[in-house]
């Protein structure tokens, strides 16, 4: 199953996780499944349906750069969110 790693400016919206494991086959049915478990994560990077400006994913060491959240994932993927430097 894929993994959502969590950075560390965002650990107390996950409850202190460092990686989320959820099924899902793109970034939509990924954030879908962790929203029911951090609705707060969930939106600190998603707003009106795509990835906030400030916050990048990248996806197996690739960042994402369309914000295409229905771009499909292997079901293995390794997903980082990327905040600003700095934290901002």
């Amino acid at each position: 199953m894929p993994t959502l790693h969590i950075p560390a400016v965002l650990f107390h919206l996950s409850n202190d996780e460092k990686e989320i494991v959820v099924e899902g086959n793109n970034l939509r049915a990924i954030f879908r499944k962790v929203s029911e478990l951090y609705p707060d994560l969930v939106d600190r990077i998603i707003q009106d349906d795509s990835l906030r400006p400030d916050i990048a994913v990248a996806i197996d060491g690739t960042i994402l750069e369309d914000g295409n959240l229905i771009q499909p994932l292997s079901a293995d993927a390794q997903i980082y969110l990327v905040p600003p430097i700095g934290g901002g």
